[in-house]
C-alpha cells in the first residue's frame, strides 16, 4: 500500500524536516513545532482558602498579605484574582439526593452608574431536610420582574427543575403568575407581611385614634396566619373585613388587608400542605444577604459584583433551611 505524507495547511505543499521538533513548507517555508506548547505564563495551582478565609472568616485583602511575608499587597492581589476567576469558571454542583424539593428565590438591588441592579438569588431544599443548596446566581439590569425571574429559573437543570413542588417567595410582582405556569404551591413570606404592619402599628404615637384599629388588623392577620380552626379562621377574617371596611381605616393598612385576603391560600400554603415541610419565610437566603454587601460594598462594577458572588456560592454552597413547625393554634 503507497503511503501519502501529509501535506502543508498553509498551501498543501510537501513538508520537509526543519530540525529535530519543527517542520517546514516547500513553497512558502513558513515553519510550526511538531508538539506544539501552549502558550502564556504557566498557571500555578491556587490556594481556595484564600477564597475561604475572605467568604467565611470575612478577612481582607490587606489582612491576608499581611499574614504572609513573602507576598506584596499587589502580588497577593493577583493572585486573588486568579483564584477568584477559576474558582467562578467551575461547575456548580447541586447534591440534592432524590425527591420533591422546595424552591427559595429573593432578589437583592444594587446600583451602578445611577442605575439599578437585581441579583437573583436561588436555593433548593429537599423535602424533609433543613439544609438548602445555592443555584447560580443571576444579575440582571433593572427592576425586579417575574420576566426576569424566569430567566433565572431556565438556568437550573431540567432534571433539578422536575423535582420543584413549591416556591416560596416575598410576594414580588408576578410570583402568583409564575407559580401557576410551572404548577407550583406558593408559598409567601410571613415576615414580610407583618414587618410592613409593624412598622405601621405607631404603638408610640399614642395620639393617634386609630391606634386600636390598626392593632385589631395586626392580631387578625398574625392570628389567621396559625391557625388550623375552620371555625376560628372565619372568625378572624370577619373580623379583619370589618375592620377594613371602617372609615378611618388607614390606607396603606386596608391595601396591606385586602391583598392578604385575596391570597390568603398562599400565606397559609404550609398549613394545606404539612408533608412538604415549607418554610414560611424567606430568610434562609437573606441571611446571606449581609455577607454579600460586606465583601462587596466597594466593588464598582456590575462584572465584578457577578465573579465575586459566583465564586461566593461555590465556595458557600450550602445554607441551613428550616421548614415550619407547626405548632398550630386551635
Amino acid at each position: 500500500m503507497k503511503t501519502y505524507h501529509t501535506k502543508s495547511r498553509c498551501c498543501l505543499a510537501p513538508i520537509r524536516k526543519y530540525g529535530g521538533r519543527r517542520r517546514q513548507c516547500k513553497v512558502c517555508g513558513k515553519t510550526w513545532r511538531v508538539y506544539p506548547r501552549k502558550r502564556g505564563r504557566r498557571l500555578k495551582p491556587f490556594d481556595p482558602q484564600v477564597l475561604v478565609n475572605t467568604f467565611v472568616h470575612h478577612e481582607t485583602i490587606t489582612q491576608q498579605a499581611r499574614n504572609r511575608n513573602r507576598l506584596s499587597k499587589g502580588a497577593f492581589g493577583y493572585h486573588f484574582r486568579n483564584a477568584l476567576r477559576r474558582t467562578a469558571c467551575l461547575p456548580l454542583v447541586l447534591n440534592l439526593g432524590t425527591g420533591p424539593t422546595v424552591l427559595l428565590v429573593d432578589g437583592l438591588w444594587f446600583r451602578f452608574h445611577h442605575k439599578p441592579w437585581v441579583l437573583y438569588l436561588m436555593a433548593l431544599k429537599l423535602v424533609g431536610d433543613n439544609t438548602a443548596w445555592l443555584a447560580e446566581p443571576l444579575l440582571l439590569p433593572g427592576k425586579e420582574s417575574a420576566v426576569k425571574w424566569r430567566q433565572a429559573i431556565r438556568m437550573l437543570p431540567t432534571d433539578v427543575l422536575n423535582t420543584v413542588n413549591a416556591l416560596v417567595s416575598d410576594g414580588f410582582r408576578g410570583s402568583k403568575r409564575l407559580a401557576v405556569q410551572y404548577r407550583w404551591i406558593h408559598q409567601r413570606c410571613h415576615f414580610h407581611l407583618l414587618a410592613q404592619i409593624q412598622n405601621r402599628l405607631g404603638r408610640k404615637k399614642r395620639y393617634l385614634t386609630d391606634r386600636h384599629l390598626r392593632q385589631a388588623i395586626y392580631t387578625s392577620i398574625y392570628q389567621s396566619l396559625a391557625t388550623s380552626a375552620p371555625f376560628r379562621l372565619s372568625r378572624l377574617l370577619t373580623a379583619l373585613s370589618t375592620a377594613l371596611k371602617d372609615p378611618y381605616c388607614p390606607r396603606r393598612f386596608r391595601m396591606l388587608g385586602r391583598d392578604y385576603l385575596r391570597n390568603i391560600d398562599a400565606f397559609r400554603a404550609y398549613l394545606q400542605h404539612p408533608e412538604l415541610h415549607l418554610p414560611t419565610t424567606t430568610s434562609a437566603i437573606e441571611s446571606l444577604f449581609k455577607s454579600i454587601r460586606r465583601f462587596t460594598r466597594s466593588l464598582k462594577s456590575p462584572e465584578s459584583l457577578s465573579l465575586w458572588v459566583k465564586a461566593f456560592v461555590r465556595i458557600h454552597p450550602l445554607i441551613t433551611c428550616n421548614g415550619k413547625n407547626i405548632n398550630q393554634i386551635t
